[in-house]
C-alpha cells in the first residue's frame, strides 16, 4: 500500500531571477524545484519513496508521462536488494552495445545499473536513442544517464533519465515531456540535479 502526501521543504529555500524555490526532501538527498511545481511524495512498504513532480496541478500517469502541455519529473530511492528482483532480466541491446571511455569501471558499473532499471513505457511507439547512455556524476556519485524519444497516447514524448547508487540505495530520476517543451524541462531537470545534495 502507499501513503501519499505532498513533500515540501520548509518554505522557499532559494531565489534567483524573482523564482521561488522549493526544497526537496528524499529519504538520503534534498534538491530544489520551481515553487510552481505540484509535488507529490509515496512511500512503499518495501523502502522504495517515489516522488512526482509536475509543471501543472495534473499528475502523471502510471508510466511518469505528463499530460499535454506539461512537465513531469518522477524520482525513485530504492534498497539496491531491490534489484535481486530483476536479476535475470537482460539489459536491452543498445546498452550492452555501450562501451565506457577508457574502459574505467565506475563508468562501466553505472551503465550497467542503468540498464537494469530504465525501461519506456510499454505503449510507446518507434522509440529512438535520441541519447546514448553515458557516464555522469550526482553530487560527486558515479551515475549514467541516457535518453529516448517515442509516440505515446498519440503524442511524442522525451524520456530523459538518470540513474545513480550511492550508499545502500539507488536513485532513478526521469524527465518526461513532449518536444514543445524540452526547453523548460530541460532547464528544470538540470537545476534540479544541479542543487541534488546527498544527507
Amino acid at each position: 500500500m502507499l501513503v501519499a502526501g505532498v513533500l515540501l521543504g520548509s518554505g522557499v529555500a532559494s531565489r534567483s531571477s524573482g523564482q521561488s524555490r522549493h526544497r526537496l526532501r528524499g529519504g538520503s538527498f534534498t534538491s530544489t524545484i520551481d515553487a510552481r511545481w505540484k509535488v507529490v511524495v509515496r512511500t512503499g512498504l518495501r523502502g522504495f519513496e517515489t516522488l512526482t513532480l509536475t509543471s501543472t496541478a495534473a499528475a502523471l500517469d502510471q508510466q511518469g508521462v505528463p499530460p499535454a502541455g506539461a512537465i513531469g519529473i518522477t524520482i525513485i530511492e530504492s534498497p539496491v536488494s531491490a534489484l535481486s528482483q530483476h536479476a535475470s532480466a537482460s539489459p536491452r541491446l543498445e546498452v550492452r552495445e555501450a562501451q565506457a571511455t577508457g574502459g574505467a569501471i565506475q563508468a562501466e558499473q553505472a551503465i550497467a545499473l542503468m540498464s537494469r532499471v530504465v525501461r519506456t513505457p510499454a505503449g510507446a511507439q518507434g522509440v529512438e536513442h535520441s541519447g546514448l547512455p553515458r557516464f555522469r556524476t550526482l553530487s560527486g556519485a558515479s551515475a549514467a544517464e541516457e535518453s529516448y524519444e517515442y509516440l505515446y497516447g498519440g503524442r511524442g514524448n522525451v524520456q530523459v533519465d538518470v540513474v545513480a547508487r550511492h550508499g545502500g540505495e539507488i536513485y532513478f530520476i526521469e524527465l518526461d515531456t513532449e518536444l514543445a517543451r524540452i526547453v523548460d524541462g530541460e532547464a528544470s531537470f538540470s537545476r534540479l540535479l544541479r542543487d541534488w545534495r546527498w544527507d
